[in-house]
């Protein structure tokens, strides 16, 4: 599927709407949920949601894949993926499900001299059709 093709499926769907993320919060402490969504699909498209992260230990990735809703949305606290590196309604299933690239062991958080916890960067991507239609 070309980008101009899915561009115009989703524009039939909705009125201007553009496929994006939805975040509760930017920042989220280990042990805290955050709620992921995506808007501004066409009702029942196949989206991959890929999850990365790469630090000094090597790249850690996970990916589930799920149907939209009607109305053009998926709901990570509401919605189980159709295949990926989970199963079943988890708000926090592609964080967990992350799996290191390399045989290296990678820590939970990195840490500084003094002992507090370094922030990780983690990128969000939608695919659908081999294109990328939203990242966060």
């Amino acid at each position: 599927m070309t980008l101009a093709v899915l561009l115009a499926a989703i524009s039939k769907s909705a009125p201007a709407q553009v496929p994006e993320f939805g975040l509760s919060r930017d920042t989220v402490l280990l042990d805290e949920k955050i709620s992921i969504t995506v808007t501004g699909l066409p009702p029942n498209l196949v989206v991959t949601l890929h999850l990365e992260n790469a630090d000094d230990e090597g790249r850690s990735a996970s990916n589930a894949t799920f149907l939209s809703d009607q109305a053009g949305r998926i709901d990570l606290t509401r919605m189980a993926p159709i295949a990926g590196s989970y199963a079943g309604v988890d708000p926090m299933g592609l964080f967990w499900s992350t799996q290191l690239d390399t045989n290296e062991h990678r820590l939970a958080w990195s840490q500084t001299a003094a002992g507090s916890a370094v922030p990780e960067a983690w990128e969000l991507r939608a695919e659908s059709g081999g294109l990328t239609i939203a990242t966060d």
